[in-house]
C-alpha cells in the first residue's frame, strides 16, 4: 500500500489519534477492519470502532492528508 502511511510508533498513533485520522487495521495481506478513528491506544494494543487490536499483531495504516484545492 505505498499510497498510505504505517502507524509504527507511539508518536505516530498519537498524532492519528488527536487528528482523528480514518486508521484502517491489516492482518500481513487482508484487512481486518476498514477503518475508523482511534478510540484509545496504549503501549500494546488500539482500539477502534469498539475493537480491540494487539499492536505487535496487526499493521495499522492511514492514508495521507490530501493537499487542499490551493495545493498547499
Amino acid at each position: 500500500m505505498p499510497e498510505y502511511q504505517r502507524l509504527r510508533t507511539a508518536a505516530d498513533f498519537d498524532r492519528a489519534y488527536l487528528e482523528q485520522l480514518r486508521v484502517e487495521v491489516w492482518d500481513d495481506e487482508s484487512i481486518e477492519d476498514y477503518g475508523g478513528p482511534i478510540e484509545l491506544h496504549i503501549k500494546d494494543a488500539v482500539r477502534i470502532n469498539g475493537m480491540y487490536y494487539v499492536k505487535s499483531m496487526y499493521q495499522f495504516y492511514v492514508k495521507p492528508a490530501s493537499p487542499g484545492p490551493s495545493g498547499i
